[in-house]
């Protein structure tokens, strides 16, 4: 079972990304239950005050979170699928499209891929396969986890 209170699996009363603004008071209420109970709302919160993401999110309809990201002149990132797929399903079809740099250097998205990918527990070995890039070999993911990666996880190499 994930650990978000909206995760379908969790089986919340009510798909909060299906919640509108015009929604009755009583539908936007229920909602913002969901997330107000969530054990990742500290985490989810920050996330989704910066992307341009539908329905309930961290307690604020989307109307909401626009407003506020207005009045903190900030331009929405916009999520995509690799974005909001979790890392251990991310498949070879939707990491088809990540960017490549021609410096040579790792282009800061497939970094981020690479470190959830760590921080799901995959390994070298999985993280090579699943991502079938010439820019990303094990010495690539082990650079990643030494330079960017703090803790236990730092530690973890394949």
């Amino acid at each position: 079972m994930r650990r978000e209170a909206c995760a379908p699996e969790n089986q919340p009363p009510l798909d909060i990304m299906e919640v509108t603004d015009d929604a009755p008071p009583d539908v936007i209420a229920a909602a913002r239950a969901v997330c107000q109970d969530c054990p990742v709302l500290a985490t989810c919160a920050p996330y989704v005050k910066r992307r341009e993401i539908h329905g309930v999110a961290a307690g604020l309809t989307h109307g909401e979170r626009a407003a506020w990201m207005a009045r903190h002149r900030i331009r929405p990132d916009v999520a995509d699928i690799v974005d909001v797929t979790p890392a251990r399903e991310l498949t070879a079809e939707i990491l088809d499209d990540l960017p490549t740099t021609t410096s040579g250097d790792l282009h800061p998205r497939v970094r981020s891929v690479v470190l959830r990918m760590t921080e799901a527990g995959m390994t070298a070995d999985e993280i090579v396969t699943r991502l079938n890039r010439d820019d990303v070999t094990h010495r690539t993911v082990n650079y990643v986890r030494r330079t960017y990666m703090k803790g236990p996880a730092r530690v973890v190499v394949s």
